[in-house]
């Protein structure tokens, strides 16, 4: 009884830690990093302003 015991407490352990570590994913998950869409954001708003600033489409640019 006592091996059969201790397998069990083992076991539920085992699933407690799974079900702590999936809540913390899912917490980390939602938290997304947005810095890569604020800064394309920032380079389109600066291309802009060079256009009507200069009178010019930016394809026209050479690279």
């Amino acid at each position: 009884m006592g091996i059969k015991k201790t397998i069990g407490i083992i076991a539920l352990f085992l699933v407690l830690a799974v079900i702590v570590n999936s809540v913390i994913i899912a917490i980390f998950v939602k938290k997304k990093d947005n810095s890569h869409n604020v800064e394309l954001n920032r380079v389109k708003h600066l291309v802009s302003e060079y256009e009507k600033e200069n009178n010019v489409a930016a394809e026209d640019l050479s690279a």
